[in-house]
């Protein structure tokens, strides 16, 4: 197969538990995938190659010959690209680290069933920007290094080196922390 236009086809690293026609629970569907570029079409903004980070939500799973599995997508659905070990997300996308919960008021500890969701993120990495009908790209408006806040089921979570990070559109961030 080769894709056309904006498609690129990638296949699944080794660790990932998709494999053929095996059930896998709906948790793990929605989590971000990472993989392989292997044919991209001729207007994809990714080379064959490139390791990329996707959400797997609209893919289309194809079987290759050789056993591997790899999955059809749309440039739109790529989140980041991995270059010497750090994401760099693509368009409007931002790498949160989600500030931890705290554990007790005062000197009261609360269940974890009533500590709210976390709605305060630190920013790790930026994409360049949304690309506008006219080709040129409007800039994300938040910064490296600034603290958001998220609506609670905002983006995705993805883990990345060992750490747990959530991937986010720029119009899921709400606001600035002060």
């Amino acid at each position: 197969m080769r894709p056309l236009n904006d498609n690129v086809l990638v296949e699944l690293d080794s660790r990932e538990e998709r494999i053929g026609l095996i059930h896998v629970p709906e948790a793990h569907r929605r989590r971000p995938s990472f993989g392989t570029v292997t044919q991209a079409g001729p207007i994809a903004s990714v080379a064959v190659g490139d390791r990329v980070c996707f959400s797997p939500l609209s893919t289309k799973d194809i079987e290759k010959e050789n056993g591997h599995h790899t999955v059809l997508l749309r440039d739109s659905e790529l989140m980041a690209r991995v270059v010497q070990g750090e994401l760099h997300p693509f368009d409007d996308r931002v790498v949160l680290s989600i500030r931890a919960n705290e554990e007790k008021i005062g000197s009261i500890y609360l269940a974890e069933i009533h500590r709210e969701s976390s709605h305060q993120a630190d920013v790790i990495a930026v994409g360049p920007g949304r690309l506008m009908d006219n080709g040129s790209r409007l800039p994300v408006s938040v910064a490296v290094g600034e603290c958001v806040i998220i609506g609670e089921w905002a983006g995705f979570e993805i883990e990345f080196d060992g750490k747990t990070y959530r991937m986010v559109r720029e119009e899921e961030i709400v606001g600035v922390c002060e």
